[in-house]
């Protein structure tokens, strides 16, 4: 059996274009539509037949697409049908399900996530905006929050690595820690924490199974370190060095820019640049010549810097011997000696690179004798996602996990019959949030 059809605009029906509906006219700047499956359903509870019982109105919010593919804010008033089961034992009520919108919703699927793209690369007031400003502001933080709140719980449980790396980062907006796995050669994102507090790790920690974690990567975050040893009693914990390198360096920019406020930024930029980066630049091949002049030309404009500003001077040499030390084919029980060295000449300038080696010297020489070509390279690709989030200047926690999690497909394991998140592959998130920070430099 099948309900009376009613006149339908097809025109109007296309440029709606949800499959589900047809547009049955245009009014007062509202399309009016109603179901395209003029089906009357059996019931729902029992499986019997049932009749048209009346229809009730629902309006929402959603959007189409103008001709140059940007979003154009509609109204949508559906007409949806009611329907009775003439089963006597049963006698229920129902509506017809619809795919368009989530439940008790006031917006269709395709806004939601029209709204979502858009909060990758703008602030909720831009996307408010966005859409004319007939929809909130709160609308827009709360249609992210939840969006981000179903796939989080989509992922069920947790594959267990037996390297884990937890590893913290601070933004101009937010501080916040990556969890990864530091054995899978994809370098997969396990997971992002909004926060750098111990709460926050304790609870990431519970969704794994702990007796299968050999060993925790960690930064040299005092808060990450102090509860993995509390959680994970007897863990191996490995401190990496790049983190520290990472310490020392901004240390050492805070020297320049207050012992040198008005060095040129490019001289700056070379005073922070690692022995490798200094010997080598990008080019063609006949372009070698100049090249090499561009390599000279930094190097004597290092020395003349060095030479004419002694503290800066005695800090850029502790650098690179700190670089030296940490490469991997140094003898680095000469950390040591360097701390030693540095605590003499200048301790205030590389007050907290000395702390941490005075905390973290056996976790240090963990990461150093167990590193592993995915530990060794996982920090510091870390490091070049959190330089592309930090650009963004306006995020929010949602939207930072939303970034990174669910931008692309997940990996999952098989495990005992069960199915695991193991996580997004490193290399596909940094390649979609660069072009999500292209969007947003474009659209600024």
């Amino acid at each position: 059996m099948s309900r009376p059809p009613k006149a339908v605009n097809y025109d109007l029906t296309a440029i709606l274009g949800l499959d589900e509906l047809e547009v049955i006219r245009y009014e007062d700047g509202q399309y009016i539509a109603m179901n395209a499956d003029h089906e009357v359903p059996k019931c729902i509870y029992c499986g019997g037949d049932t009749r048209n019982h009346d229809t009730r109105t629902r309006s929402f919010y959603d959007c189409i697409k103008d001709e140059e593919g940007e979003p154009q804010f509609i109204y949508l008033t559906y007409e949806q049908y009611m329907y009775q089961c003439l089963n006597t034992d049963c006698h229920s009520l129902f509506p017809r399900k619809i795919d368009f919108a989530r439940g008790n919703s006031k917006l269709t699927k395709r806004l939601e996530e029209m709204i979502v793209h858009y909060g990758m690369f703008l602030s909720y007031g831009d996307i408010k905006c966005k859409f004319e400003n007939k929809i909130s502001r709160t609308t827009v933080k709360e249609t992210i929050s939840n969006w981000t709140k179903r796939h989080d719980e989509d992922r069920g449980a947790f594959y267990t690595p037996e390297i884990l790396c937890i590893i913290s980062f601070e933004t101009t907006k937010v501080n916040y820690i990556l969890i990864a796995d530091g054995v899978d050669e994809n370098k997969c994102i396990l997971d992002v924490l909004p926060d750098i507090g111990s709460g926050q790790v304790m609870s990431i920690l519970s969704r794994f199974d702990k007796s299968k974690i050999k060993r925790v990567v960690v930064d040299v975050n005092p808060t990450i370190v102090d509860t993995i040893r509390d959680q994970l009693p007897g863990v191996e914990i490995q401190v990496h060095t790049s983190a520290l390198l990472l310490c020392a360096k901004k240390e050492f920019e805070l020297l320049i820019n207050s012992e040198g406020p008005h060095l040129y930024k490019v001289d700056r930029q070379s005073l922070l640049k690692s022995p490798q980066e200094l010997a080598t630049l990008e080019g063609s091949s006949n372009e070698v010549k100049w090249l090499n002049d561009q390599i000279t030309y930094e190097n004597n404009r290092i020395s003349h810097i060095t030479g004419t500003k002694p503290r800066i001077g005695a800090a850029y040499e502790n650098m690179i011997n700190l670089y030296k030390v940490l490469s991997t084919d140094s003898d680095y029980t000469n950390l040591k000696k360097w701390e030693d060295t540095v605590s003499i000449v200048c301790p205030e300038d590389f007050e907290l690179t000395i702390a941490y080696i005075e905390h973290y010297m056996e976790e240090l020489l963990n990461f150093y004798l167990r590193r592993t070509k995915v530990t060794m390279e996982i920090y510091n690709e870390l490091v070049i996602l959190n330089n592309i989030i930090d650009e963004f200047k306006a995020y929010s926690a949602d939207v930072l996990r939303s970034k990174i999690l669910y931008q692309v497909e997940p990996l999952l394991a098989e495990v005992d019959g069960k199915t695991l998140w193991r996580g997004v592959p490193l290399e596909k998130v940094l390649d979609i949030t660069k072009k999500l920070l292209n969007e947003w430099r474009r659209r600024r």
